[in-house]
């Protein structure tokens, strides 16, 4: 059976995977390059002096920020997941239960039913 540490943990790998698969790349080709375009511009036009390592600074701090929200995120997610799957197989397990019975209580009636008509036929060829 699933133990729910198990399920946080491989959902706080998967967190950082994720981290690491896309977030930071996207954050270095893409979101760095465009703050600096546009800082850039508003520098231009406001005429102060804004330095970029202060940028690239802030942008340091999101992304290991991000690091902190995805495991979060990922604990959370494997948390649910494993009990998802905890519930289907317990789901599972009863339902076969459940058709084993059936089958148990059929062949019951099935017996039952049998002797109940040999029962009778025997009464009538007795007669």
């Amino acid at each position: 059976m699933l133990k729910h540490y198990k399920g946080i943990l491989i959902g706080m790998v998967s967190g950082i995977v994720i981290w690491l698969v896309l977030f930071l790349p996207i954050t270095e080709l893409l979101i760095q390059p465009a703050i600096n375009y546009i800082v850039t511009i508003l520098a231009i036009e406001s005429q102060r002096q804004i330095l970029s390592e202060d940028i690239n600074q802030s942008i340091r701090n999101i992304a290991l920020t991000a690091i902190g929200f995805h495991l979060i995120w990922g604990a959370i997610f494997g948390y649910i997941m494993t009990s998802l799957l905890r519930i289907r197989a317990f789901k599972i397990d009863h339902n076969k239960v459940d058709s084993e019975l059936n089958k148990i209580m059929n062949i019951k009636h099935c017996i039952k039913r049998s002797y109940s008509i040999s029962k009778k036929e025997y009464k009538r060829y007795q007669n």
